[in-house]
């Protein structure tokens, strides 16, 4: 599936000062620990959530405004950051979009000091909305828009049909860093089938695959045999209004025996939250996965270049690695890296160094064998630049 969400631009989040990176789909991050990688993952994140939660709790949930805004080698703290997102085409009535928004601290406040909305038709046309401190401007004339001072304006907007898909896109976008622990306590039978962060709704995927689509339930039992020894099945089963992830596996020749969540290894688990998101039946408009490869043995990641072989079909991947057997599949491409680094108190976003690329275009090394060796580099970086020499919205409305 092609891209959807094009790019994304940060100014003074976190670690980034003034970044933007351009997706591929797949796009693979790599770079040192403390590079950056996982908070640009946080930055999709929190996008993904001020659409559902009021952009206060939102930051609460990472510590407030000083955890998300950059502090400078010289330890000043900027009292504003801002993300925007470049989309492609939405649907047949949306060629592009852009969405960015800019939020500043006021004492103990958030305030919006500018969002903004910009539709493109296929026919040229444009429609947007503007919102400069609880003001909101539209083109849109059925539209009576209003906003907070200290909220975002797109949340409310976006059950317009105009806005909808800039908003579902956003809402629907996952950060996946899957917790083992929380795959093995029982799950609240919600009717809910999509993947939650930390991978606790795959019992709830397995289910609804059992009732509509067990044909998809097969393939993850088939890929989750290769990566576990004697592996039968996996099923989602119903005890007191929960679901509880029961496996079979055979122990020998004549014997099978069931087991829970608390008797399977945190790799098993890891894998199997994995494929349950790329075969679930509700997918996310882009899946970001940190770091799929913890616990999970170097020889199962063929199971893994499967899993998300099958998700990029149907929804955007975006992943955090540094597995040099990921990295090292032949389908990977040099449009595909964004090398991360940490210099001089910031993180800096690069494509593939021309070296590089030329070694990976003529397959004379994979992307893991040029990591492996400390050879994966990134292209030179232009001079700094200031936090305002990238403009995050358009003056022409």
């Amino acid at each position: 599936m092609e891209a959807k969400i094009k790019g994304l631009t940060l100014k003074r989040f976190k670690s980034f000062v003034n970044e933007h990176i351009d997706f591929d789909n797949p796009t693979f991050l790599v770079g040192p620990n403390g590079s950056g990688k996982s908070n640009l993952l946080d930055a999709i994140a929190f996008l993904s959530e001020t659409m559902t939660l009021p952009l206060e709790s939102a930051i609460a949930k990472r510590g407030g405004f000083a955890a998300l805004r950059h502090r400078s080698r010289t330890g000043v703290d900027h009292d504003c950051m801002g993300l925007g997102v470049d989309f492609g085409r939405l649907s047949n009535e949306i060629a592009s979009a852009h969405y960015a928004f800019v939020a500043r601290a006021v004492g103990d406040q958030v305030s919006v000091e500018r969002e903004q909305c910009l539709i493109s038709r296929p026919d040229g046309a444009r429609c947007w909305f503007d919102q400069s401190s609880g003001i909101v401007r539209s083109n849109v004339g059925s539209m009576a828009p209003t906003a907070r001072r200290s909220g975002l304006a797109l949340p409310t907007i976006g059950s317009d049909s105009l806005f909808f898909d800039v908003f579902d896109s956003l809402r629907r976008a996952c950060v996946y860093s899957i917790e083992p622990s929380r795959m093995r306590e029982p799950q609240n039978r919600n009717g809910q089938s999509a993947v939650r962060r930390d991978g606790s709704e795959t019992a709830n995927i397995l289910a609804d695959l059992q009732t509509h689509e067990p044909e998809n339930l097969d393939q993850i039992i088939e890929l989750l045999a290769v990566a576990t020894p004697g592996l039968l099945d996996v099923r989602a089963q119903d005890c007191a209004g929960t679901n509880d992830i029961v496996f079979q596996q055979r122990l020998s020749a004549t014997e099978v025996m069931k087991l829970g969540g608390l008797q399977m290894s945190d790799g098993t688990l890891r894998i199997l939250a994995l494929l349950a998101a790329a075969f679930q039946r509700c997918p996310p408009s882009l899946l970001a996965i940190e770091e799929p490869e913890v616990t999970i043995h170097p020889g199962a990641m063929g199971v893994l270049l499967d899993a998300l072989s099958h998700a990029m079909a149907r929804m955007q991947i975006l992943v955090a690695t540094h597995s040099v057997e990921l990295l090292d599949s032949k389908w990977i491409e040099d449009r595909h890296l964004r090398i991360i680094t940490w210099e001089e108190g910031r993180s800096t976003i690069a494509r593939v160094a021309p070296a590089s690329r030329e070694a990976l275009e003529r397959r004379i090394a994979g992307a893991g064998e040029l990591l492996r060796s400390n050879a994966l580099d990134a292209a030179p970086l232009p001079l700094p630049a200031s936090p305002d020499s990238t403009l995050l919205f358009d003056e022409a409305i």
